[in-house]
């Protein structure tokens, strides 16, 4: 009987722990990375849980904020979680080519294509901006503290958010409120 005890508290811690790592989206996606440089090739320390959807008329923020494109992902769903999982904060759907120089954007001497496809995309180009540098993005661009990782530490965040795990659009209540701590 004694050792029965403790038996529901170590279930529950042990419940708890396997929650933490797939509820904060543990697994890291490398059958779908692709990498632009060779030392990104196992991700970077993940910073949240999903990443956010871009437009090309947000890369100029994102840019302005310091960050940088760490690669893209191939795949038909999952792409929030899928870039949050390599590091990624935000992410734009990317075609390979566009029918016209006009839609296409350059990032650090990058030319990306935004894809004008209704999330039946397959390609996505993965970006990071550092969390100390998140209060320098426009309010749509902070991610929310609902899929921060715990330990991070981020100069801003957005509260009563949510980002949907595959499309990476991002949902608020009413009282949605910018943080700075």
């Amino acid at each position: 009987m004694t050792i029965l005890k403790g038996y529901p508290r170590v279930c529950a811690l042990a419940a708890l722990c396997l929650a933490t790592l797939v509820g904060c989206g543990g697994r890291i996606y490398l059958d779908s990375w692709q990498p632009i440089r060779q030392e990104h090739q196992p991700g970077l320390p993940r910073v949240v849980s999903e990443a956010i959807a871009i437009r090309s008329s947000d890369l100029a923020h994102i840019e302005a904020a310091g960050g940088v494109l760490l690669g893209h992902h191939e795949a038909r769903k999952g792409w929030a979680r899928r870039c949050g999982s390599t590091g990624g904060t935000h992410f734009l759907s990317v075609e390979d080519s566009a029918p016209s120089a006009a839609e296409c954007t350059s990032f650090r001497g990058v030319r990306l294509c935004e894809s004008r496809g209704d999330r039946r995309y397959g390609r996505v180009a993965v970006f990071r901006v550092a969390p100390e540098r998140w209060h320098e993005l426009p309010v749509h661009l902070v991610p929310p503290r609902s899929v921060m990782m715990p330990t991070v530490r981020a100069s801003a965040w957005r509260d009563d958010c949510r980002v949907h795990n595959s499309w990476g659009s991002v949902s608020c209540s009413r009282r949605v409120q910018l943080v700075r701590p």
